[in-house]
């Protein structure tokens, strides 16, 4: 897409590129993006990684295949997602084989009972795996729309923000306002996009094994 979008806009095309996916097509966007993600982090340095667990319907990246991976080959890296409970998201612990259920949005989510993680765990999560509708050439992220994301991520600075998409960027997203956090990285089942400044390069590389530039 080469012409700059409104947020309204970038949400409605994404919405319908990602339907538009053919189902085998989907899982080899997935399969490959997956593949990328594995590549890229030093996951032997990362203590706690927060991601998102995907609404199907939405035709979401699917990042179960990721844990399964760090599950079995890299087994000490604590695996913090999300739970939206009164207007924000809360965080708990994924532990192997947790039963989870349903959120009215379709995303699944860990029961109440599940291990929450603490205010001074938050310093110990090292890369946060950001979902996305749509992204564009500078780094910027168009979600939902409920700020839930940028909210969160406010209280992160020191760690390495990754968007994962299954479509490639935007020129632009023309209506960013100044709360709407910027990515570090996006993932793309292409290739990886890096906005970072060099000090924030300097900060996160040792959690960087692969990367590539802004084109």
């Amino acid at each position: 897409m080469n012409e700059a979008l409104s947020k309204q806009e970038a949400r409605a095309w994404a919405k319908q590129q990602r339907q538009a996916l053919p189902e085998a097509e989907y899982r080899r966007l997935n399969a490959a993006l997956i593949e990328h993600l594995q590549a890229l982090i030093h996951w032997q340095a990362v203590r706690y990684l927060h991601t998102f667990l995907p609404i199907e319907r939405q035709r979401e990246p699917d990042m179960r295949p990721l844990l399964h991976f760090l599950e079995q080959t890299f087994p000490n890296v604590q695996i913090a997602v999300p739970k939206v409970k009164g207007g924000r998201l809360e965080h708990y612990r994924l532990l192997p084989h947790a039963q989870l259920q349903l959120s009215s949005w379709g995303v699944p989510e860990p029961p109440d009972s599940a291990p929450a993680l603490a205010p001074s765990d938050f310093e110990n999560i090292d890369v946060v795996l950001v979902p996305l509708l749509a992204f564009d050439l500078r780094g910027g992220r168009v979600g939902y729309g409920k700020g839930y994301y940028d909210a969160f991520l406010r209280h992160l600075p020191h760690a390495l923000r990754v968007g994962v998409s299954l479509l490639p960027p935007l020129k632009a997203i023309a209506d960013l306002e100044e709360h709407d956090m910027p990515l570090h990285l996006v993932v793309t089942p292409a290739r990886t996009y890096d906005f970072r400044f060099p000090a924030e390069k300097a900060m996160h590389g040792h959690l960087i094994k692969k990367q590539s530039n802004v084109p």
